[in-house]
C-alpha cells in the first residue's frame, strides 16, 4: 500500500524537522482559513491564507515572498471537467513570475 500525501502532511512534516521548520517560515494557502484544518495549522505557527487557484492574482499574493512553492492539486473523480490542469498551471504562472 503507498502513502498518499496532501498538503497538509507535508506541511506537518516540515513542522517536525527541527532544521527545516527554524530556516523556513511556512505558509499554507487554502479557499477556506475559517475550516478547522485550516484553524489547527495556524494554532502551530502556519501563516495561513485564502486563495482562489482560478486566480492568478490571489495566488500572486499569497505566494509573493516565497522560497518554495509545494503544489496539491485535486483530481476529479466525479466525471465532471477537472480544473486540475488549469489549477496547477496559474500556479506554476505565478511562481514563475
Amino acid at each position: 500500500m503507498s502513502k498518499v500525501f496532501t498538503g497538509g502532511s507535508v506541511i506537518h512534516a516540515l513542522l517536525e524537522d527541527d532544521v527545516l521548520s527554524a530556516e523556513f517560515k511556512i505558509r499554507g494557502i487554502t479557499r477556506d482559513t475559517s475550516k478547522p484544518s485550516a484553524q489547527d495549522l495556524a494554532g502551530m505557527g502556519v501563516e495561513v491564507i485564502e486563495a482562489d487557484m482560478n486566480s492568478k492574482s490571489s495566488l500572486s499574493d499569497a505566494i509573493k515572498g516565497s522560497h518554495t512553492v509545494f503544489l496539491v492539486t485535486t483530481p476529479d473523480f466525479a466525471g465532471k471537467e477537472s480544473q486540475e490542469l488549469v489549477h496547477g498551471k496559474n500556479v506554476a504562472d505565478v511562481a514563475k513570475e
